[in-house]
């Protein structure tokens, strides 16, 4: 389980992604407010997030995965891929979140601010590919179910899956840890229920 991730490589996930959550805050608040106030908002942010991830991953309610490479990747008894609209929840959130990105960056460039707006448009468009065009990849390998996220392979370790299920062409699984699961989609279900039988999943 988490155990399986060093102390300082835990830390240091929580730092990057407080970082991001805290960036994402500061364009918020740069929409409403002048820079001053918004890099306080982003210090205090990010040390928010942290404080809040850390609580998490003490109370074992955050889950870290084991990162692979790629060549860890070459024997696989099960592929599949799809991209993250294929669940209502994210593709809401991505059209949401690409709308108001691009009418904050129409007043920034009513307003003159053109590296803001700029900015917003790129970060907009980035948002548009990674949910509708990025495809996820599910790998089955002899140590668990690998996640490729495109420059980052995550692994789930069989003996940190307590139950899977399947309904139609998604994916439940159960974590042993409290109150975790992980979702994905498969194009296979018949494939993917032979090859995690094999592992000793009553699927």
């Amino acid at each position: 389980m988490s155990r399986d991730v060093s102390e300082p490589d835990k830390i240091l996930r929580i730092i990057i992604f407080s970082l991001y959550l805290a960036f994402i805050v500061f364009f918020f608040f740069l929409f409403f407010k002048g820079l001053q106030f918004s890099l306080i908002v982003f210090y205090v942010s990010t040390v928010y997030f942290i404080i809040i991830f850390l609580v998490l991953a003490l109370t074992k309610n955050l889950h870290f995965n084991v990162l692979l490479k790629r060549k860890d990747l070459k024997r696989t008894l099960f592929n599949s891929y799809y991209p993250l609209t294929k669940f209502a929840i994210f593709k809401v959130l991505s059209w949401v979140s690409i709308a108001c990105l691009a009418i904050m960056a129409g007043f920034y460039f009513y307003f003159g601010l053109w590296v803001h707006a700029i900015v917003l448009l790129v970060i907009a468009v980035f948002t548009f590919f990674y949910f509708h065009w990025h495809k996820i990849g599910i790998h089955i390998i002899k140590e668990g179910i690998a996640f490729d996220y495109g420059e980052l392979i995550v692994l789930l370790k069989w003996d940190e899956i307590k139950k899977i299920t399947i309904k139609g062409k998604h994916v439940f699984a159960e974590l042993k840890e409290k109150r975790i699961s992980r979702r994905f989609y498969i194009q296979n279900p018949e494939g993917f229920r032979k090859a995690v039988r094999k592992f000793g999943f009553k699927v």
